[in-house]
């Protein structure tokens, strides 16, 4: 061993005596104490800054987690109006559409009445113009056939006169309606004349409205017609030419 070397131990030996002596002082206890107060008192304000960071941490998570969460009733509450919305909107829409359907069927009846007053009263007045048309027929066939037989009866007072024999016919008779609707073809002889009822020769009537059995005779009411005006007109004839002759 060196001199440096012993000397170097020797002062380390003397800074370790002066260090224990030190150490053993009650300034170094004090100092000591009052090193181990602070460094808990750093501790513990080092753990309560941690305790609020953590506390900031944790309240800025519960922030924004009560952010998301009123964003998601903000959005639930925007669907539930939509909905409630949309459905108003389709009620709104049925409501319409049954209104315009009862409108829509309530005119179609509607219409389909007035069509149908509309048919009854042309009908009413087409039955009315054909019964008036029948009156006015029956009517000028009612004074047709009183003129002809005015005018008969004037002729066969002529033919009655002394000297005046029945030699043909009389003149041809106006065109009278039967009650046929046919041709009739009547044979006439010289003592006979044509009654006024029965033509020889006649048109068919005209097409009147209503039913038919109205306006028509039956066939075996027009023969019967036409053969008792023959029968009542021939003997009073013939008879008044024997009176003629007989004069």
């Amino acid at each position: 061993m060196t001199s440096e070397e012993s000397l170097q131990q020797l002062a380390e030996e003397d800074w370790k005596a002066k260090m224990k002596i030190a150490f053993a002082s009650p300034e170094w206890k004090e100092w000591k104490t009052k090193c181990t107060v602070k460094q808990k008192e750093m501790a513990s304000k080092e753990k309560e800054k941690e305790k609020e960071a953590g506390w900031a941490e944790r309240a800025v998570l519960k922030e924004k987690r009560d952010i998301e969460k009123a964003e998601e009733r903000m959005r639930k509450a925007e669907e539930k109006a939509e909905r409630e919305r949309e459905k108003a909107m389709e009620k709104e829409q049925k409501t319409l559409a049954r209104i315009h359907a009862q409108q829509k069927r309530k005119h179609a009846q509607e219409r389909a009445r007035m069509e149908k007053a509309a048919r009854s009263l042309a009908a009413k007045e087409a039955k009315a113009a054909a019964a008036a048309k029948l009156a006015l027929k029956n009517m000028s066939n009612e004074e047709g056939t009183n003129g002809d037989s005015a005018d008969t009866h004037d002729s066969g007072k002529e033919a009655g006169s002394p000297g005046a024999l029945p030699t043909s016919l009389p003149a041809t008779p106006k065109p009278r309606p039967c009650p046929r609707p046919l041709y009739h073809v009547v044979t006439v002889s010289d003592s006979q004349p044509v009654s006024p009822a029965c033509l020889v020769l006649q048109h068919p009537p005209p097409v009147q409205l209503g039913p038919p059995e109205a306006i028509l005779p039956l066939e075996s009411e027009a023969e019967g017609s036409c053969a008792e005006s023959l029968a009542s007109s021939g003997p009073r004839q013939s008879s008044r030419a024997k009176k003629a002759v007989k004069k």
